[in-house]
C-alpha cells in the first residue's frame, strides 16, 4: 500500500534528561515521506515513549465501514452489469481501510463514541458530519465493445461527499483497489472515523519510527591527541580527524 510517514530520531543524551528537552529537524529533511529529528537534553526512555505515542496515540482517520451495492443492474448504455470482481468484499474493505485518509484536526472532529450528536444513537446508525467522513465510488468494467478486457480501479476513483479537505491526496491516488472485467461494476459508500493506532494499524499515522544515540566527542587534552591526528584518519563521511573536528 502507499507509504505512511517515517520518522528517525537521533538522541543526544543528558544527565538531566527531560527537564529542558529540545528538538530540531536535521538539516536536509524532511525528504518525501521521511523526516529526521535531533532530540537533545533527554534519554532513550523518553524518546522511546515519544516513538510509541507517534505509532499508537496520534489520532487519525481511517475507513471502518463499507456498504457495497449488490446485485444486477443496467448502466446508462443499457448494458447489464453485475456487482462482482476478483476480490471478495471483505478483502476489498480491508484494502480501503489501509488507504491513508487526510486528517485535519484543526476542524472539530469527534471520536464516534464521544460525539455529542450520536452518543444516544445505536451503533449501526452512528455517524454525522462532526464524527465521520463519507466517501463513495462508482466504477464499471470496460464496455462490451471495448478492446481492453479489464479495468483497474484506483484509490483516485474514490470521491468524498464530505469536505473536499478530505479528498484522497495525489500521491495516494495510484493505489490499486481491484480489477473489473466486462459486465462488472463496483459501487459503495465508505465511512471514515477517528481512531488510534493502539486499536488497529489502519489508524497509525506512521509506518516506522526509530531512534539511535547521537554522541558528541569532547577533546579534553588536545596535545595528547596530536598522535591520533598525525595518522591522517577520516570519519565515515570523509571528514579529516583533526583538532577542527572537535571545535
Amino acid at each position: 500500500m502507499a507509504p505512511r510517514r517515517k520518522a528517525v530520531a537521533a538522541v543526544a543524551e543528558s544527565d538531566e534528561a527531560g527537564e529542558d528537552m529540545k528538538t530540531e529537524i536535521v538539516e536536509g529533511w524532511p525528504q518525501g515521506h521521511e523526516i529526521r529529528i535531533l532530540i537533545s537534553e533527554t534519554d532513550a526512555s523518553q524518546v522511546n515513549a515519544i516513538r510509541r505515542a507517534l505509532i499508537a496515540d496520534v489520532p487519525k482517520l481511517a475507513i471502518t465501514r463499507v456498504d457495497f451495492s449488490q446485485g444486477v443492474t443496467q448502466d446508462n448504455k443499457g448494458e447489464v452489469v453485475e456487482s462482482v470482481n476478483v476480490l471478495p468484499d471483505e478483502v476489498l474493505a480491508h484494502r480501503l481501510a489501509m488507504i491513508p485518509i487526510p486528517t485535519n484536526l484543526k476542524e472539530p472532529l469527534y471520536y464516534p463514541n464521544e460525539c455529542p450528536k450520536c452518543i444516544d444513537v445505536v451503533e449501526r446508525d452512528k455517524g454525522c458530519p462532526v464524527c465521520q467522513v463519507l466517501y463513495t465510488l462508482s466504477a464499471r468494467g470496460p464496455a462490451s465493445d471495448a478492446d481492453e478486457e479489464f479495468r483497474t480501479v484506483y484509490a483516485g476513483d474514490i470521491t468524498t461527499i464530505s469536505d473536499p479537505e478530505y479528498d484522497i491526496r495525489d500521491e495516494h491516488k495510484s493505489i490499486p483497489l481491484t480489477v473489473l472485467a466486462k459486465g462488472q461494476f463496483l459501487e459503495f459508500y465508505a465511512f471514515a472515523v477517528l481512531g488510534r493506532g493502539r486499536d488497529h494499524a489502519k489508524w497509525s499515522p506512521a509506518s516506522a519510527v526509530g531512534f539511535q544515540p547521537h554522541r558528541v566527542a569532547v577533546l579534553n587534552k588536545p596535545k595528547k591527541a596530536s598522535v591520533l591526528f598525525d595518522l591522517g584518519l577520516t570519519t565515515t563521511d570523509g571528514t579529516p580527524i583533526n583538532a577542527k573536528l572537535f571545535g
